[in-house]
């Protein structure tokens, strides 16, 4: 091998589908050796990463690199690598020993932090990773890859992006009627999950949602009360839905039973987020309208006259591009998140924290306080003894 550099980048993902691991190697010349793997143990988003350090090392030695340049998204990891941080937590102490042992392999290697907007190709690899279904006994034939004339894009998949919504109305929501929509709106249409996120009311944290939940092995997460990009979604849901409600509904009398109705329009409105509909992402094709039956579109004229067994084809069509479909809403949702934040970004003024700064903390609405509603929004000030990369800070208070 040439005794100039190589680049390695590494990356870890834990999502609901589970934890996956990855790695590039890229040599001086250029070419590219892709790595990843499934985690199907206990893990936390430190252990993925050291993971996937680990993972990217072990191939660089396999290959007789010297001189590696190692480049990660996780500050924890590179400071730790380096020195500049102790690893106190007993999961990561020896991963973290193993990973020195490691090190000493090489005859020259650094450790550099890199942001994840850098690192996009390495996060992209390790999601499609950790999406893998994997067994024991599973055995994954080499994947080929062709190197093509016009630039390529790869593209993180993620069943999320569906956004379909269910909901029932009760009189009360207790125990027994969360119970029972689980069960009828959940389980009974969509199969078991793998996972459901609920926030940390009481009907939703109790015996009998916990013995449901062990009944059919699925996991019980509980979002953080401070959690906007969680609770924000479920609340501009909820919004879309009042308001069909509100032009559909008569009275406040009958709104329970233009309910099922108000979703059909949710579920068939086209989601700016994913540029199609809730119903195409989950069953693959565009539902049938109640107005496409009194006035015929050219679809429905168009299928009636098909024989059954060319429409059973068709439909077999269909469900195959549904793949397709998915990663297209992936790629206009994360164009969507970028000019959101591009506009957002727009009214941002950028503060740059040095060493000896003076700066106040704001205290968190999660936080109690003694004073209540009547406390103070921020406490301080605090000292900057470092800048970490990635805008985080070591603050100290005055008296040290």
């Amino acid at each position: 091998m040439e005794e100039e550099s190589w680049t390695m980048f590494f990356d870890g993902a834990v999502n609901l589908s589970g934890s996956g691991t990855r790695a590039i190697l890229i040599s001086p010349n250029g070419q590219h050796y892709h790595v990843a793997t499934k985690l199907v143990f206990p893990y936390t988003n430190n252990i993925a990463e050291y993971e996937a350090c680990i993972l990217g090392l072990q191939g660089a030695i396999e290959m007789k690199v010297n001189k590696p340049k190692v480049f990660g998204n996780s500050a924890l990891i590179i400071l730790q690598t380096v020195g500049n941080w102790r690893t106190r937590d007993a999961k990561l102490v020896p991963y973290h020993e193993y990973l020195e042992d490691l090190v000493k392999e090489f005859d020259k290697i650094s450790f550099e932090y890199l942001s994840r907007s850098h690192n996009q190709f390495a996060d992209a690899l390790a999601t499609l990773s950790s999406m893998l279904q994997a067994t024991n006994s599973l055995e994954v034939k080499p994947l080929k890859i062709e190197i093509l004339s016009r630039p390529a894009h790869c593209m993180m998949v993620a069943k999320e992006f569906e956004k379909n919504r269910e909901a029932a109305s009760y009189a009360t929501v207790t125990t027994r009627n969360v119970v029972k929509f689980m069960r009828r709106d959940i389980i009974a249409c969509y199969g078991v999950p793998e996972a459901i996120i609920t926030d940390n009311g009481s009907n939703l944290n109790n015996g009998l949602v916990n013995d449901l939940f062990k009944e059919f092995q699925i996991r019980h997460l509980n979002s953080s009360p401070y959690r906007p990009k969680m609770n924000g979604a479920v609340e501009v849901a909820n919004k879309n839905i009042k308001k069909i409600l509100a032009k559909a509904a008569d009275n406040y009398h009958n709104w329970h039973e233009r309910l099922p109705y108000a979703l059909m329009v949710y579920r068939t409105s086209i989601r700016t987020s994913t540029g199609a509909t809730p119903f195409s992402l989950v069953y693959g094709v565009e539902a049938i309208l109640p107005v496409e039956v009194k006035v015929p579109s050219l679809r429905v004229l168009s299928q009636a006259k098909l024989m059954e067994a060319e429409w059973v084809q068709q439909r077999y069509n269909q469900l195959n591009m549904i793949d397709e479909k998915w990663l297209r809403a992936v790629c206009h949702g994360q164009r969507y998140q970028q000019r959101v934040a591009k506009s957002f970004n727009r009214k941002i003024r950028p503060r740059h924290f040095e060493v000896n700064d003076l700066i106040l903390r704001k205290i968190l609405s999660v936080i109690p306080h003694p004073y209540g509603k009547f406390g103070p929004n921020y406490s301080g000030p605090y000292v900057v003894k470092k800048v970490l990369p990635g805008g985080a800070l070591i603050l100290a208070e005055m008296d040290g």
